[in-house]
């Protein structure tokens, strides 16, 4: 259990995770996570938090609101972890700003560089992200869900791409994939696929509730 006030700074944890979870009562609150170096980070239920100029594989962000994940280094080496990878994760989330992180991610079955699940006002923006995976499915961003709203994806160089084993013709790539949700809108990104003759959409779109916008993208490399 986390109160107020928490930093965590300067901090070499090679190997190990943070977690931070708040699973009952009043939510906490003004978290600072900075230049630290470790495994995994999962925060919950938390209000205002900084993440900032960290190294790590993944940082995960659970019904949480005001948030600043700004100048990460991720880095998630396929390593069996099991079915989901994600390099960032917010999943219920209000009032979010991802900017500026330098994400690579190899999953196993499904790789995903952000996920923006069932979160609204955020923004995923001049991000460098490189997503592979191994089978089923790799996304550079993935947003899903009814309750996500008001989604800005500008800016970023997005690469979706498998990795070289016996799966590679078992697997679908996606550089940016919206299922369900409102007001998202996707500009001046350019996404890559690094193979035209694979399987994979640039930009898929499925279910938009209302409003979807997709402005001034560069997409190479898909089939479709």
């Amino acid at each position: 259990s986390v109160g107020a006030y928490l930093t965590f700074r300067f901090n070499n944890m090679a190997g190990y995770d943070l977690n931070l979870q708040q699973s009952a009562g009043a939510a906490a609150r003004n978290i600072v996570v900075e230049y630290n170096q470790l495994r995994d980070l999962n925060i919950t239920n938390s209000n205002h938090i900084t993440v900032i100029g960290n190294k790590a594989r993944q940082l995960y962000f659970t019904s949480a609101v005001t948030i600043k994940v700004n100048s990460n280094i991720i880095n998630c080496p396929y390593n069996g972890l099991g079915n989901d990878i994600r390099g960032i994760l917010l999943s219920k989330c209000t009032d979010a700003s991802c900017s500026f992180n330098t994400i690579t991610v190899y999953g196993n079955f499904r790789a995903k560089g952000v996920e923006i699940s069932n979160s609204s006002a955020i923004s995923c923006t001049n991000n460098t992200i490189k997503s592979y995976a191994y089978q089923v499915h790799s996304m550079g961003v993935h947003v899903n869900g009814k309750d996500s709203r008001a989604i800005r994806i500008s800016g970023n160089d997005i690469v979706s791409s498998y990795c070289y084993n016996i799966y590679e013709n078992s697997m679908t790539k996606y550089g940016i994939y919206a299922d369900n949700g409102d007001s998202i809108y996707i500009s001046n990104n350019h996404i890559q696929g690094l193979a035209h003759d694979r399987e994979g959409i640039g930009i898929a779109l499925y279910n938009i509730l209302d409003v979807v916008e997709a402005d001034s993208n560069t997409v190479q490399d898909f089939k479709t």
